[in-house]
């Protein structure tokens, strides 16, 4: 152990050593981490779309946001797993990189908070010089040094800290990689270089917080100046929060890292780290909008969907119904004369021959050209935008011209499209929740290493990936009250779907092989499906899925479009975006289609026979124990199968007549949503290898069974 080239893994502090302690703290850190994920989000994204914080305060406070949660989430999410699955390792090249990532963005942190101190105290000592020393080009600056300093910090401190020889064992008495631990495990007579990069960096951050203090008596100085007590009470408003935060912040940091050993505990030194690595990144979202009237208006807000209210789209408003000639502009006016209501009127707006017949096509017309009846007010920005949008609607005979489609809203009330973003977010949790722990159950469970169970993890991964195409862009859509979505990624979201649904099916369909030779031919299982059949088997599927998302989104996008942009849709579907098309031009992917439902209908005859065989197979089984089990694990693949395969067809087989947008939208809910939703129900619900497996994950009882997190040593 004289080098530290010798270890391998680093043994962190546990928590506690009882079962219902450990998981006590899991649930009490996940609390925490969800509430800094939840607050700094918001924070970024209030920040972000609500064009009245575009200023430099709430600009240095959205770089304090994203560094609150890359601080957080490089030492909490590590603590959770040793707590739920009671291990206590970490990698050496782990618990280097977490050490690095902590004191990059703490380094910053502390940067970033002496800059806002600055900030406060120019606006209100010097507020006629805020805009010249706090202009765009100054913050971006200021912002880039902070982070560029926290990065030479985290590398010198790092480089020198795992450069060192450990001498006294691999145990960290912290539930994080923390320089001050790293260095009690060194030898004795070689720690004095960082100790002396410690104390630089010390006096380097007190430095920092001597700027700060100075900084707020200066403006508490200018504060208590104010006449009005509103003026002094916003002041204070605004720069005791920021105060509270450095004193939480540096106060404890500096304890831990220059507190004397007489004093130090592994009790002791947990809380001090909890205090000035977990609680600030929590509690910031909560002190920075507390006293703060502006942004606790913007993120209320943005929660109840105002911010980013979308504006009117000129594809919904009544000029789209009205007809264009080349010598005339229908234009709606707002007449706003009326106290109770605005009204809507119609005028024609003709505009000037240029030579005889030929007249100026729409994208080239001026304002000044145009002649509107007195009843028009020729507002020229307007105007511009009445001709702009009838320009492009001229075009739209390609889809090359066209930006972006509108998707299908769920509801028009306000109340509803909450509801439905709450529903689509619980059943995405669900899926996430399910899958997840298929996935990490089965890697991490030896005795399912098994070609059903890794066909299982496969199907499990293609879930995630299909309800992730579809469902949040829904969820932001009924959350922000918005409909569109760009060309690009509309072209996007159909690939990635068709490709993940496509590979699914023909998983589904190997699976279904897989049941057949496990009962029908079980002599011949381990030739016919190998570790090597298994992954080509595999592979196979996922190629197909991606041969046919190139095939039907190269297709499918070459189409002009001359119906539109409005999907009547939540998610960009092939059968929808065909209605945009020209009559006479969207043959070839509808050939391309018929094709692919014979593949499909071929899978499923395959699936179907192969079913058929099973349950003769499994009627012929003595034992009522044997045939439990055959159905146990053949029904919730036919469930699965079935379901989705019977509203896929429906959807792009149904005929004309008794299509509805919300018949549309249950059925690709049902085959889109559902399945992912509910699969690791389904296989688990009959499957008790599985489910036990899943308990003990959960539990952390079977960590033997464990190969994925480092087990303790």
């Amino acid at each position: 152990m004289s080098n530290s080239s010798s270890i391998t893994q680093f043994l962190l502090l546990a928590f506690a050593d009882t079962r219902e302690l450990q998981l006590l703290h899991f649930w009490l850190f996940l609390g925490i981490y969800l509430a800094a994920l939840l607050g700094n989000g918001l924070i970024i994204t209030a920040v972000t779309c609500d064009h009245r914080l575009h200023t430099p305060m709430y600009f240095f406070l959205l770089n304090l946001s994203v560094l609150d949660l890359g601080s957080i989430s490089t030492t909490v999410p590590k603590a959770m797993a040793n707590s739920l699955w009671d291990t206590k390792g970490i990698p050496y090249s782990g618990c280097a990189a977490q050490l690095f990532l902590f004191v990059f963005f703490m380094s910053a942190e502390l940067y970033l908070l002496t800059i806002m101190a600055y900030d406060r105290y120019v606006a209100i000592c010097k507020p006629l010089h805020y805009r010249t020393l706090l202009g765009s080009r100054a913050c971006v600056h200021m912002a880039a040094a902070a982070w560029a300093s926290g990065f030479l910090s985290a590398v010198l401190n790092t480089a020198n800290t795992f450069s060192m020889p450990l001498c006294q064992g691999n145990a960290v008495d912290q539930f994080f990689c923390e320089i001050p631990q790293i260095l009690k495990l060194s030898c004795s007579d070689t720690y004095l270089r960082e100790v002396g990069l410690l104390v630089v960096s010390v006096f380097v951050n007190f430095g920092c917080f001597v700027f700060i203090v100075v900084s707020y008596v200066q403006i508490f100085r200018a504060v208590l100046r104010i006449p009005s007590q509103q003026g002094r009470h916003k002041a204070f408003s605004t720069c005791l929060p920021h105060l509270a935060v450095v004193s939480l912040f540096v106060s404890t940091g500096i304890f831990s890292h220059l507190k004397p050993p007489s004093i130090s505990s592994s009790s002791l030194d947990l809380v001090v780290a909890v205090m000035y690595s977990v609680v600030p990144p929590a509690v910031n979202p909560v002190i920075y909008s507390m006293r703060n009237q502006e942004l606790k208006d913007a993120l209320w807000k943005l929660i109840s969907g105002k911010v980013l209210q979308p504006q009117r789209h000129l594809h919904d408003s009544p000029l789209n119904s009205l007809p264009v000639t080349n010598t005339s502009l229908a234009v709606v006016v707002i007449l706003a004369n009326s106290p109770a209501a605005p009204q809507t009127a119609m005028a024609q707006c003709r505009y000037k021959d240029i030579e005889g017949d030929h007249a100026k096509s729409l994208a080239e017309v001026e304002v000044n050209d145009i002649h509107c009846s007195p009843l028009v007010h020729k507002s020229s920005s307007f105007i511009r935008k009445a001709i702009s949008f009838h320009a492009q609607k001229q075009q739209m005979s390609n889809g090359s011209s066209m930006n972006e489609f509108l998707l299908l809203a769920f509801a028009d009330t306000r109340e509803l499209q909450l509801l439905h973003f709450w529903l689509f977010l619980a059943i995405y949790l669900a899926a996430l929740l399910g899958n997840g722990l298929i996935i990490t159950t089965i890697t991490c469970d030896h005795r399912l290493h098994t070609p059903m169970y890794f066909f299982l993890l496969n199907l499990s991964v293609l879930d995630l990936g299909c309800i992730s195409i579809t469902v949040p862009k829904a969820m932001v859509s009924s959350l922000w009250g918005t409909r569109d979505i760009s060309y690009t990624g509309c072209a996007a979201q159909l690939f990635l779907f068709v490709f993940l649904m496509s590979a699914e099916f023909c998983l589904l369909t190997i699976m279904a092989y897989d049941r057949y030779v496990a009962i029908c031919k079980p002599l011949h299982y381990g030739t016919l499906l190998g570790s090597r059949a298994c992954g080509h088997m595999a592979a196979a599927a996922w190629g197909t899925g991606c041969l046919y998302a190139v095939l039907h989104t190269a297709n499918t996008f070459s189409l002009p479009l001359c119906q539109g942009n409005a999907l009547d849709q939540f998610f960009c579907e092939i059968p929808e975006i065909l209605k945009l098309s020209c009559s006479d031009a969207y043959l070839r992917e509808v050939g391309l289609l018929v094709v692919s439902l014979l593949v499909t209908f071929s899978c499923f005859v395959f699936i179907v026979v192969s079913y058929v065989q099973i349950f003769r197979a499994v009627l012929r089984i003595p034992s009522q124990q044997g045939r439990h089990k055959a159905f146990s694990t053949c029904l919730p693949h036919l469930a699965v199968v079935s379901l989705l395969v019977s509203t896929a067809i429906f959807t792009y087989l149904k005929p004309p007549s008794i299509s509805s947008p919300s018949l549309d939208l249950v059925t690709a809910v049902l085959y889109s949503v559902v399945p992912p939703a509910v699969n690791p129900l389904i296989y688990s619900m009959r499957n008790q290898q599985l489910k036990d497996a899943v308990w003990k994950l959960i539990t952390g009882c079977f960590s033997g069974a464990i190969n994925c997190p480092s087990s303790s040593s």
